[in-house]
């Protein structure tokens, strides 16, 4: 483990606590840069206790001065914390970014085995893994496993590789994510079909209203046509079978008691 000044004690503690790793890694990292001495400068340019270029000094937008231990400290919190962030919550390959920058894996071999030895050192002299990620605030760093049951943004799906360590594939956070657009992706969907419902319905209630005015409109027709069927109905024949021999019969009689009232004429006389 790796003795820490007394004046610099509350400086590490506060940075581990923002970064979530644990102070004996921070105090390796910062006894690797400079051993804890604010006048450092490195044969490249670095300055100061956390050894930052003037150029990612500026690039952070970090105030103050890298000559400044606690400025210097500060810029370091928020240097750490984007490389903790950019890979998931592994320690060792944001180590090794503070390196050789973020991008250090699409680097040469040597870079990265360089940068690898860098983060194992520390890591190391802090008594902790190589698979150790950022643990929860204020505690000590924890394992991947580790993480995972205690942190509910931890991974899910994780993997670990000889010489790179482990890392995050698939976190909870990225699940709940994605069970939330499925939520709602699936909340539009009931909305529509609602909305395709109340259109067919409001369309049927149109129909069934309409229906009796046009019963309406046809039944003066319908009136037309029945007054046209009575008019169009024949004559009532009369009644036949005995009613028409009995005046077939009667018919003779009544011309012969016609033809006996009339009066006789005499008959012209002789010539």
């Amino acid at each position: 483990m790796v003795s820490v000044p007394a004046q610099y004690q509350g400086d590490v503690t506060w940075a581990a606590q923002q970064l979530r790793i644990s102070p004996a890694i921070v105090a390796a990292q910062i006894s690797q840069e400079s051993g804890f001495n604010p006048a450092a400068r490195s044969g490249a340019g670095a300055v100061g206790i956390a050894q930052f270029l003037p150029s990612t000094w500026a690039g952070l937008k970090c105030s103050g001065s890298p000559a400044n231990a606690a400025d210097s400290f500060q810029c370091y919190a928020t240097y750490m914390g984007q490389l903790l962030a950019q890979f998931h919550g592994n320690t060792r390959f944001a180590l090794a970014g503070y390196l050789a920058g973020g991008g250090w894996q699409s680097k040469s071999a040597a870079v990265q085995a360089q940068a690898l030895a860098y983060a194992d050192g520390i890591l190391s002299a802090a008594g902790a893994s190589p698979g150790v990620q950022a643990g929860p605030s204020g505690g000590a760093a924890t394992t991947s496993a580790q993480t995972t049951a205690a942190d509910p943004g931890a991974a899910v799906w994780s993997m670990s590789i000889p010489l790179l360590g482990s890392f995050t594939i698939l976190s909870k956070s990225q699940v709940r994510s994605w069970l939330g657009v499925g939520i709602m992706l699936a909340g539009g969907l009931f909305a529509l079909a609602g909305m395709r419902w109340r259109a067919l319905a409001a369309g049927v209630r149109t129909a069934e209203a309409v229906t009796p005015l046009a019963g309406q409109a046809g039944g003066g027709n319908g009136g037309a046509s029945r007054l046209a069927s009575k008019v169009s109905q024949p004559a009532p024949k009369p009644s036949g079978g005995k009613g028409q021999a009995k005046a077939r019969s009667q018919a003779p009689a009544a011309a012969a008691k016609v033809s006996q009232q009339a009066p006789k004429q005499a008959a012209p006389p002789t010539p």
